[in-house]
């Protein structure tokens, strides 16, 4: 008898902003860890809910590219919905090069440093996170979130 193969889950949900970019959500903490210091390259964007816990947000960037201004609120959405601030009526969400990101000793799951973050305060719109949702590439509706 045959050993079943196994599938190797992703650490991650994948999805599509408007411009086609790929915006990577981590799924738990140590996934967080994962996603952003061993998937994600030092010239990819990150994103996080401030001073909430929540999933780590990774636009996935080219050599040189810069991030447009529909992907930046495409991942600050996500990055607002998979967090605390989900049912806030506005969140804040810092955002870096994952080059600018560091781990300290010890620290918790998940918890890192972000040097170099700037932020913008983020109200939800239905409309865009419906979309993004939706165009989700990992089935993310059928786990029941909208």
């Amino acid at each position: 008898m045959q050993a079943k193969p196994t599938m190797s889950k992703r650490p991650y949900r994948s999805f599509a902003s408007l411009a086609g970019k790929e915006i990577r959500v981590g799924k738990k903490a140590r996934d967080n860890d994962v996603l952003s210091f061993r998937l994600a390259n030092g010239r990819d964007l990150w994103l996080h809910a401030r001073n909430l816990a929540g999933s780590h947000v990774i636009v996935c960037l080219n050599k040189g590219e810069e991030v447009d201004e529909q992907t930046l609120l495409d991942a600050a959405t996500l990055a607002v919905y998979f967090s605390k601030a989900k049912d806030e009526p506005r969140a804040e969400v810092i955002y870096t090069a994952v080059k600018h990101l560091k781990k300290p000793k010890a620290a918790a799951a998940g918890q890192v440093l972000a040097a170099n973050a700037r932020s913008l305060i983020l109200a939800l719109e239905p409309e865009r996170l419906r979309r993004l949702l939706k165009q989700g590439k990992t089935g993310v509706q059928s786990e029941g979130l909208l």
